[in-house]
């Protein structure tokens, strides 16, 4: 019911669970095979490293990610002491990027190739 009412609305479905209308970035990478897909959603640049502020953040930077701490005394805590407030990091291995770029090619454009 969602889908028809969308789509009769002039929206176009993108990956699995967006829609965009003509015109929109999304839709024009959907179309020409460009489109991405990081941890916040679909993107035309989703590979740029990004360095994210603020509490419980992820940061992503090649293939590391960091996640700042959650607790705000702590993240108060270790910007006074000259310190990132990063509470845990994870590095991709080999394998790790051939998942995510497998997963990110089905959620993008429903292939593998």
């Amino acid at each position: 019911m969602a889908f028809e009412r969308f789509t009769s609305s002039g929206y176009h479905p993108i990956g699995m669970d967006h829609f965009a209308r003509d015109g929109d970035m999304l839709l024009n990478a959907a179309r020409d095979g460009s489109l991405q897909r990081n941890f916040q959603g679909y993107s035309t640049h989703a590979g740029l490293d990004s360095v994210a502020l603020g509490l419980s953040a992820i940061s992503r930077i090649g293939t590391l990610y960091a996640q700042n701490t959650k607790d705000e005394a702590d993240y108060l805590a270790c910007l006074r002491a000259g310190h990132l407030p990063i509470r845990m990091g994870y590095r991709l291995n080999a394998d790790d990027v051939i998942r995510a770029d497998v997963i990110e090619r089905i959620m993008c454009h429903e292939e593998v190739d």
